[in-house]
């Protein structure tokens, strides 16, 4: 071994600043893993986590009270496949909710609600369920369509 390979560094400046920011970028990806785990984290029974109501808004338009009792909306409707799987808690204590009526309805994918206008004596789009024991109630139907001075949306009713 000659003197320059005896007292060569054990890393070279680039090789130290390569590692370095090696390290760098592997403890943010870990940060930005366990970030996006706590966000997407479903609480447990257990978690002191309060519900969080969603907010109420105006009921309409277009609601119809009699609407049928089924899980798939769609009719002859065609779109991009949806399926909401919705759940109804008790506000105060986060419970469950059993027997509960959920209605639904929406546009199509031209923004025309069934029930109005033209299609007056139809329901494509529209039902409503009971929640299970587990306050659960889940309905098959399309992504909605957009119609002007409205976001594109899906209408809820639970009584």
């Amino acid at each position: 071994m000659d003197h320059a390979e005896a007292h060569r560094p054990l890393l070279r400046r680039r090789e130290a600043l390569l590692a370095l920011g090696g390290i760098g970028a592997i403890w943010y990806a870990s940060r930005r893993v366990r970030a996006i785990r706590s966000a997407f984290a479903v609480p447990t029974a257990s978690a002191a986590v309060p519900c969080v109501l969603t907010p109420e808004q105006t009921e309409g338009p277009y609601y119809i009270a009699s609407e049928p009792f089924r899980s798939d909306v769609t009719e002859d409707r065609v779109g991009l496949p949806l399926v909401l799987h919705l759940r109804v808690l008790d506000a105060t204590t986060c419970k469950r909710i059993e027997g509960a009526t959920v209605e639904i309805w929406h546009c199509d994918a031209g923004g025309n609600y069934s029930g109005f206008s033209s299609g007056s004596d139809r329901t494509f789009l529209r039902g409503h369920q009971t929640t299970s024991g587990a306050g659960r109630a889940t309905f098959e139907t399309i992504y909605p369509g957009w119609y002007m001075g409205r976001t594109t949306h899906i209408h809820v009713k639970v009584h």
